[in-house]
């Protein structure tokens, strides 16, 4: 008995010096999926708003089979917006997802992500533009660059409690396909 109690205290210790080792944690994730669509459970953590209308689409997936098609009404700020189950993103380089643009009607693509510290007023969080072209895109965002529009404070990525993608006073019926939201 008591050789096998010192066997396993030599295993413990030999266990616990290894993961004092850099690079002893790699058995997390590379990447963690926010939403990927990839059936219609995923469209009831969206906040359904009007002029926006969501259904799961078997076209342009990155990510699985499927992926999020929005239609986008003349509106002021027609998109998609949720409250990500992962609310700490400290351990993370960059939010990524990828958007398929079906017609040349589309420049650009807005992102804007709040905090749980903040006011929920857009230029209290980060608020940004990425241009896109027809076609399939990805927008990748490094967690660094997540500050404050108003006075460039960063974001506390500990208590992220909103994600939104969304188009600025279309003119126009738009579709956009949204696929694979991610940290990385």
């Amino acid at each position: 008995m008591k050789r096998v109690l010192h066997f396993v205290l030599r295993a413990v210790l030999a266990g616990t010096l290894l993961c004092l080792v850099p690079g002893c944690h790699n058995n997390q994730p590379k990447e963690v999926f926010l939403a990927d669509f990839e059936s219609d459970a995923g469209l009831d953590k969206l906040q359904w708003s009007c002029r926006t209308l969501y259904s799961v689409s078997n076209e342009h997936a990155t990510r699985g089979t499927k992926s999020l098609r929005m239609d986008l009404y003349p509106s002021d700020y027609p998109g998609l917006s949720f409250a990500p189950e992962v609310k700490d993103w400290r351990r993370y380089r960059a939010l990524s997802f990828d958007v398929f643009v079906p017609a040349d009607d589309v420049e650009s693509i807005n992102v804007r992500i709040d905090d749980a510290s903040r006011r929920t007023h857009a230029r209290d969080q980060y608020n940004e533009q990425f241009g896109v072209r027809q076609g399939a895109n990805t927008i990748v965002i490094p967690l660094s660059a997540l500050v404050s529009s108003n006075d460039g404070s960063p974001l506390d990525l500990s208590r992220i409690s909103r994600v939104i993608i969304f188009l600025i006073s279309p003119k126009m019926k738009t579709t956009l396909y949204i696929d694979a939201v991610r940290l990385e």
